[in-house]
């Protein structure tokens, strides 16, 4: 079993100082080449989503190592290989996922029925991909099927439905306590504080790579952790059903 969360991390959450280019652009890589793809968002307060989204996107084989370009300038996003959580467009085929468009209502299927984020467009076009490097099995393997629902329920899905609003319960009452010890919530408290004496582009983008190191650490442990589940499930089957039923783990 692949162990996602220490493998992947010395490559992913290393980011240098980054630089800032004209149009007000936030830019930075890991790992640069001339031929890195370019993912943008946009600049100002981030989320959980957008930081989950990004990291997951530098998982793939298509955007491995890809610079972040952090912006709101239209012209500079469409110059850009892939977009997330701006735009106002929607389009797979150009790698454009955003949600905050009028009459979208984008989930990820499999029963799912929560609107999706940026977070939620990324692993519904990625996951697959990401999930079968966890597990070292081709995307079609149904294990691959099982662990990618899985790691969508038990982490994805909160960060969508949180960052669209929606409530865990349907309440008619206010909640009796308040919790902000969550991923989303830990997140947004890494913006900078108006209280900052330094609010520069650049310690904002390097605010931004920790909320990224933050979502994409977490991603992994879930991952890593719902594969190892399946696996002593998988073991427990064979364990119990070898014998009538010819099951295999292979």
């Amino acid at each position: 079993m692949v162990n996602l969360a220490g493998a992947w991390k010395n490559l992913f959450f290393t980011f240098p100082k980054p630089s800032l280019p004209n149009h007000g652009v936030l830019a930075s890589s890991s790992f640069c080449t001339l031929a890195a793809k370019r993912v943008g968002t946009h600049s100002g307060t981030f989320h959980c989503d957008e930081a989950l989204a990004c990291f997951m996107l530098r998982l793939t084989q298509h955007f491995s190592n890809a610079h972040i370009i952090r912006t709101r300038n239209p012209n500079v996003l469409e110059t850009l290989d892939a977009v997330v959580d701006v735009g106002g467009v929607y389009d797979p085929k150009r790698h454009r996922y955003d949600h905050h468009q009028r009459g979208f209502d984008e989930v990820l299927g499999h029963g799912f029925a929560t609107k999706l984020s940026s977070a939620g467009l990324v692993y519904k076009h990625y996951g697959l991909e990401i999930i079968a490097k966890v597990l070292q099995l081709d995307e079609g393997h149904s294990h691959v099927n099982q662990l990618y629902k899985a790691v969508y329920r038990n982490f994805v899905e909160a960060v969508d439905a949180v960052d669209n609003g929606v409530n865990q319960y349907d309440m008619e009452e206010p909640p009796k306590y308040v919790i902000n010890t969550s991923l989303s919530s830990r997140i947004k408290r890494l913006n900078l504080d108006w209280m900052d004496s330094d609010q520069s582009p650049e310690r904002e983008n390097e605010a931004f790579h920790r909320a990224m190191s933050l979502a994409g650490d977490e991603f992994l442990d879930v991952s890593d952790t719902s594969s190892e589940e399946l696996e002593l499930l998988c073991k427990i089957m064979v364990t119990s059903t070898v014998n009538r039923y010819g099951v295999s783990c292979s």
